[in-house]
């Protein structure tokens, strides 16, 4: 059955709120309004087209003032003023018609990637599970739009005010309030159903994009999700990003890794078990070196030493190095700018999370530099498990992750502690996290050229992405469990790339999901 149509301009936020700020909005003069609340002006055609089409309701309050620029969709320079939902663009070369204001196509802006990766972004089927009132198949992009978002789409402007869309509907979390809706993009907006609105001209709302876009918070916006298991990749392990938004995954039970180009598209794979050049006995992890090739961890699992091998990112074999390490297990790898490298092993046997664990420093080639931990300086002692990276000053941070033993403390503790050491082992500072005190655990542990750190963080109640300071300053948390796009679970492996982009790999789903900060 067709849902009811609505006689009120869908897409209202908060309307009762804002009436009121509304009418007590200063006017300059009948082509001129001032707003106090953001302290902008909207003027001319903009203002006029504004007051005709929807006003605060619909587009918000100005964010910034009317001024050229480049239009990302054809390169070309125009008079553009940005709202909190849209972006105005004032077109002369459609003078005297009612296209000469037209609005940004900020949802595809904010999609470009998915469109050509999410699954939720791909061309559907027409859905024939509703009539063709209750749904209607766009086939200029190929999605369905029904009921709720197909009453709002029409009795709002339709193509001409949001464009066609980009999507199916699909839970995303919404980077302002943190909260999973049903939503769907289009070229112009997102869509979001509110439930907690039902029966209200507010059910469906659109996406505050302007501000997305215009108004950083310090935040994660989530921009793309891809199925490995789509791949043929089961049990993926490892997750690297390279300069040209290439993406490389390894997984550890079948000892091979995987690139993939920046649109999902499979490029290359290599390795596999087997002792000889460019094979694994057991593939553990994988980094770049300062040279861009790849470096992969090949753990004897007891049997003999650790090697190094190196790769191009083509998947060519380049060479490898054993560790001095006879009869150790090595699990992890970082890299510092001057190119030494790090490891961190333990010997096995021990008792539990009472495992000593060490680490261990190489040059490029190969050669021995230093060891520290439960066998080497006695200034900091680690238990297994632990994490490790390096930045950009050549410190070397070791996190360590298990919640029955930290370090020197001695003492049972849920929280994880992070140590940042010079690159010869000298212990700088340490910090404890405070976040959850019920059996916290830490998978993974990235750096970006920032030098900032990010955590996941989760315990049986919470989920979340935490950065931080190399002080151990917390600057955001986001994040909560669930299988919405933007939500996280299980354990994951973290990847942050030159443009700051987080990448998490999701280990039991199989799932890889980009967040952009802004």
């Amino acid at each position: 059955m067709r849902m009811k149509s609505w006689s009120y301009s869908v897409g209202i936020l908060f309307f009762f709120v804002l009436s009121f700020s509304y009418q007590n909005t200063s006017y300059a003069n009948e082509d001129s309004q001032f707003f106090p609340q953001t302290n902008k002006t909207i003027s001319g055609k903009f203002l006029k087209y504004w007051r005709e089409n929807g006003g605060l309701t619909i587009f918000g309050y100005p964010i910034t003032e009317a001024q050229p620029e480049v239009d990302p969709e054809t390169g070309k320079t125009f008079l553009i003023q940005w709202f909190e939902r849209n972006r105005f663009e004032l077109h002369p070369e459609k003078a005297g018609t009612r296209f000469e204001v037209l609005l940004g196509l900020l949802g595809k802006d904010l999609r470009r990637e998915a469109l050509v990766i999410d699954p939720d972004f791909a061309r559907a089927i027409p859905d024939n599970h509703y009539s063709p009132t209750e749904n209607w198949y766009l086939t200029e992009t190929g999605h369905n739009l029904r009921l709720k978002f197909l009453d709002c789409w029409l009795n709002n402007g339709g193509v001409e005010r949001f464009g066609y869309p980009l999507s199916e509907e699909y839970q995303e979390v919404d980077p302002q309030t943190g909260n999973a809706y049903i939503v769907q993009w289009f070229e112009r907006a997102r869509f979001e159903l509110h439930p907690e609105n039902a029966n209200t001209p507010y059910e469906v709302l659109l996406g505050l994009l302007g501000n997305q876009i215009k108004k950083p918070n310090n935040s994660l916006e989530y921009s793309w999700k891809f199925n490995l298991k789509s791949s043929g990749i089961t049990e993926a392990s490892g997750i690297l990003v390279d300069s040209q938004n290439n993406f490389y995954v390894s997984e550890n039970k079948t000892s091979v890794i995987y690139k993939f180009n920046k649109n999902g598209q499979l490029l290359t794979k290599w390795g596999g078990k087997g002792s000889s050049d460019g094979k694994f006995e057991s593939l553990t992890a994988i980094t770049f070196d300062k040279q861009n090739n790849l470096l992969a961890l090949d753990d004897f699992d007891y049997t003999g030493k650790q090697h190094i091998k190196k790769f191009d990112r083509d998947g060519n074999y380049l060479g490898q190095w054993a560790t001095s390490s006879a009869g150790s297990s090595a699990y992890s790898i970082a890299v510092d700018q001057q190119n030494n490298i790090y490891l961190a092993t333990y010997p096995g046997g021990g008792n539990g999370c009472y495992t000593p664990t060490q680490i261990e420093q190489y040059d490029t080639k190969g050669n021995f530099l230093a060891k520290w931990g439960s066998e080497g300086t006695a200034e900091s002692t680690f238990s297994s498990d632990i994490l490790i990276a390096a930045d950009q000053k050549n410190n070397l941070y070791v996190v360590q992750v298990n919640s029955c033993f930290i370090g020197n403390f001695g003492s049972n503790m849920a929280n994880y502690l992070t140590y940042k050491f010079g690159n010869k082992g000298h212990l700088q500072s340490f910090w404890q996290s405070n976040e959850f005190m019920d059996e916290v655990h830490v998978t993974s542990v990235a750096i970006d050229t920032g030098n900032y750190l990010y955590f996941n963080e989760y315990n049986k109640t919470h989920y979340q992405l935490v950065k931080y300071t190399n002080s151990g300053q917390v600057l955001w948390k986001f994040g909560s469990p669930g299988d919405a796009a933007g939500q996280l679970s299980g354990n994951i492996q973290l990847w942050v790339d030159s443009s700051g982009n987080i990448y998490v790999l999701e280990i039991e789903k199989g799932l890889i999901q980009k967040f952009r900060q802004f």
